[in-house]
């Protein structure tokens, strides 16, 4: 019973928590329905109007209230929506007039807006309809335009002045007229109370900003701009430079006569005005009647005729024409007809510079092709010969000491290889037919020896290979084929040696056998060659088979080194079982060698 009592409690909370949350966001929906003059803003509204719509901007006020203390959820949207209206009431009375009011709502309006600085856009995007792009940055111009101008009219002039600081220190100029209003309230509210320097300067810049404004912004401000431009053109400033900037904000407004007056006044007073000054001069000076203003610009322009162009004379020549200094104007056709004499000599002199130029760049330009082609035959030369020397560090474990030299030209490759041997230590099993009987402890003894091996290998690369620059070597890589002739000489270590007689069958052992065995071969190889990997590495494996004749001679002798008369080679017998490292049918025969290898070394050329 307690668990349905529960149940009942908690639905019941959740369907008024429910309830709650839709009732507010219906009031906030009557807060939407009740501002909707986003479109219309600008739009200016009947005087008998006012009264209601204010009454209605109120009555949105009082259900943002309702709704911002019920929940936080619509805060940040409410914020923006209070802004917003409070700004919008200060524009409906400044429409009527009202100006005290206006500054109340203006003001209002600024004091929420610290607030927005840290609201999230999704919490107004979620209940309001809402511009992104930035429209915080317009609003606030817009609430400062109203807040200046209601303190204006109601004389408050020292927050004018705080309100000015505050938009110099965030405009964007994201609206023109706001902008323009802006300064133009501030020169007003300087007008009525600072010193003359001070409210000059704002009133310039308040002609400055015209030109940025719609033709239906200037229309509607007619009379705006006739008070500012009387203000600029009547005031007082001995600032060289805010008078430079008065003459060129009137002449951007066509106001020729009161530009050339302060251009005047510029002209006599700086010390050095510029070239691009008494031109601009100039040309308002033309707009007007009175040449006055026509013969101070060229005054400025006079002191910088030094090095002037044709068409440089040209323009001068309209102003003198237009001040009517006949003498001025045959003196200046003189000096066009001589500046057209020198840019002709100059252009001649010029062509002529250029055709040595072209001349010499040819020069230069062969003899950069030379130089290249030069390089390249480097190049070439480079990559069609190389020398490099390698070994086969394998080979030291069977106490071969292998060293070649390869010499490359183009893709002819002769390898010359010589081969150190010396077995006497530990022997070798495998050579010279042994390997056969390797297994075999008896027949197998080990040959002890020493002897040189040489080759010559000439290797055809093949047509294909990659070849790349590395350096100033040409690497190259790929397969070939080729042929190899080699010849060894081995001589035995001097030992006792036992041998069958064929005929009697009774051993004879000889103390000192010494032999030394001649071997010949040919063979076809085919292999892989890496030259000048990376700039200096050499690498070649290779595959041969092929045909060789390898020959003995063996003798003993006497403790005093002569030939012993009792040794007969031929007259002896080699069983299976016996020692047959001498035996004849294992000498003086062909055998098919094979022969597989690899070596590594450098590139020297």
């Amino acid at each position: 019973m307690k668990k349905v009592i529960l149940f009942i409690i908690l639905s019941f909370t959740f369907q008024l928590v429910f309830a709650q949350k839709e009732e507010w966001t219906k009031q906030f929906d009557k807060v939407k329905e009740a501002t909707t003059l986003d479109d219309d803003f600008y739009a200016t509204p009947e005087a008998s109007k006012i009264p209601a719509l204010v009454a209605k901007y109120q009555e949105a006020l009082d259900l943002i209230a309702a709704v911002e203390a019920k929940s936080s959820e619509y805060t940040d949207a409410a914020r923006y929506r209070k802004s917003w209206i409070y700004t919008s009431i200060a524009y409906l009375y400044s429409e009527v007039q009202d100006y005290k009011k206006q500054k109340e709502y203006a003001e209002k309006s600024l004091s929420v807006w610290p607030y927005l600085s840290s609201i999230s856009y999704s919490g107004v995007e979620k209940h309001l309809k809402f511009n992104e792009s930035d429209p915080l940055d317009r609003q606030y111009t817009r609430m400062i335009s109203l807040a200046i101008w209601g303190n204006y009219e109601t004389k408050n002039y020292s927050r004018v002045y705080e309100l000015e600081t505050t938009y110099e220190s965030i405009k964007k100029g994201l609206d023109s007229y706001l902008e323009w209003s802006i300064y133009y309230d501030v020169a007003r509210t300087y007008h009525a109370e600072k010193s003359n320097e001070l409210k000059a300067e704002r009133w310039v810049r308040a002609l400055e900003k015209w030109p940025a404004l719609s033709s239906e912004d200037k229309v509607d401000n007619d009379g705006p701009f006739n008070y500012m431009t009387e203000r600029v053109s009547y005031m007082s400033t001995t600032d060289n430079s805010l008078k430079l900037r008065a003459a060129k904000a009137l002449y951007a407004v066509e106001k020729y006569a009161d530009a050339d007056k302060w251009f005047g006044s510029y002209a006599k007073s700086a010390s050095n005005p510029s070239l691009d000054i008494g031109w601009t001069y100039s040309e308002s000076a033309m707009k007007e009647p009175d040449k006055t203003d026509a013969r101070n610009s060229v005054n400025i322009i006079e002191q910088y005729t030094s090095g002037f162009s044709e068409y440089e004379w040209e323009r001068l020549q309209k102003v003198y024409e237009f001040i009517g200094d006949e003498a001025k104007v045959q003196e200046i056709k003189s000096k066009i007809a001589e500046a057209r004499r020198k840019a002709e000599e100059e252009r001649r002199l010029r062509e002529k510079r250029e055709e040595e130029e072209r001349r010499l760049q040819a020069i230069r330009d062969e003899e950069e092709r030379k130089r290249r082609e030069k390089e390249e035959r480097k190049r070439d030369a480079r990559g069609r010969f190389s020398v490099a020397v390698s070994t086969n560090p394998l080979m030291y474990i069977w106490d071969d000491y292998p060293v070649a030299l390869d010499i490359r030209i183009g893709r002819v490759v002769s390898e010359f290889r010589v081969n150190f041997s010396n077995t006497r230590d530990k022997g070798d099993k495998y050579r010279f037919g042994q390997y056969k009987l390797s297994n075999n402890s008896t027949s197998a003894n080990p040959y002890h020896y020493k002897g040189m091996e040489y080759s010559y290998t000439l290797k055809i690369l093949a047509g294909k290979m990659e070849t790349k620059s590395v350096g100033r070597r040409k690497q190259i890589v790929g397969g070939y084929v080729g042929f190899q002739p080699r010849y060894a000489k081995y001589d035995f270590a001097s030992e006792a040696y036992t041998f069958m007689d064929s005929t009697t069958m009774i051993p004879q052992t000889f103390n000192n056998i010494s032999a030394s065995a001649t071997r010949y071969e040919f063979c076809i190889l085919a292999g892989f060659l890496g030259d000048n990997l990376g700039g200096f590495f050499h690498i070649d494996y290779y595959f041969g088979v092929g045909v060789g004749y390898r020959t003995l001679d063996i003798a003993a002798t006497l403790p005093d080194g002569s030939p012993d008369p009792t040794f007969k080679y031929e007259n002896y017998s080699f069983d299976d079982n016996g020692d047959k490292r001498f035996d004849p049918d294992r000498w003086n025969k062909f055998y098919v060698p094979v022969r597989f290898g690899f070596r590594i070394g450098i590139n020297l050329l």
